[in-house]
């Protein structure tokens, strides 16, 4: 573990020297499940689908495999890099006082193509102590409810809630997007295959796998 982010609320993210996430506490809550490596990508990630005649590519911008080059702070990761022409920017921060953070992703298509690609967000909870995250991911993920709203302006938005008592508390976590969400998955058999991204189904799957998938619209540009 090489960077923290934390903010006057008591959020803390953790990053590895890779620029993978270790982990994300509030205090002595875990909020993600699977604690992140030196050696790869953490669960948590954004990625940039690429579409062409040839089929799709998947880029993600944080962890090992990334082509990005990265800057952290004790208030913000700055991020940066070129796949298939694309060249990409983004900024993850953390609200100043609040218990919330926010990715901003800027593209610019560099050739002379149109392009077309998809944003997409995965990201893990446990919501729960370290103490339980290690002893039984399967367990903690069991007891947490995910449910799933959906607005005119932005689409899916899921909100999940740790079912089990973690020090006399229920803790909660809503995932969304200031962009349309066109496609969402609850659960890591309906995201990842052989360490690919699959289509997500947009149907609530209450697993052993706690791990949100959100997917944009696709864009054309």
């Amino acid at each position: 573990m090489k960077y923290v982010m934390r903010n006057e609320s008591g959020l803390e993210f953790n990053f590895t020297s890779n620029g993978s996430l270790y982990s994300i506490k509030i205090k002595h809550i875990l909020v993600n499940l699977y604690i992140g490596n030196e050696l790869e990508a953490s669960i948590a990630n954004f990625y940039l689908r690429v579409f062409s005649e040839f089929g799709e590519t998947i880029y993600p911008l944080f962890g090992p495999n990334a082509n990005t080059k990265f800057e952290i702070s004790e208030s913000k990761y700055l991020g940066e890099g070129i796949v298939d022409s694309l060249h990409y920017q983004f900024i993850f921060s953390l609200h100043p006082v609040l218990l919330s953070w926010s990715y901003s992703i800027q593209i610019k298509n560099l050739s002379n193509q149109s392009a077309r690609f998809q944003f997409v967000y995965t990201q893990d909870l446990g919501l729960c102590d370290y103490q339980s995250s290690r002893l039984n991911e399967f367990f903690v993920s069991h007891y947490i409810h995910h449910e799933i709203l959906e607005t005119k302006e932005n689409g899916y938005l899921i909100l999940s809630r740790q079912n089990e008592p973690v020090s006399g508390y229920h803790p909660a976590c809503l995932l969304f997007s200031n962009k349309p969400v066109t496609s969402f998955a609850t659960d890591a058999l309906d995201i990842f295959e052989n360490r690919n991204l699959k289509k997500f189904p947009s149907k609530r799957k209450q697993g052993e796998h706690s791990v949100i998938g959100l997917g944009g619209e696709i864009i054309i540009r």
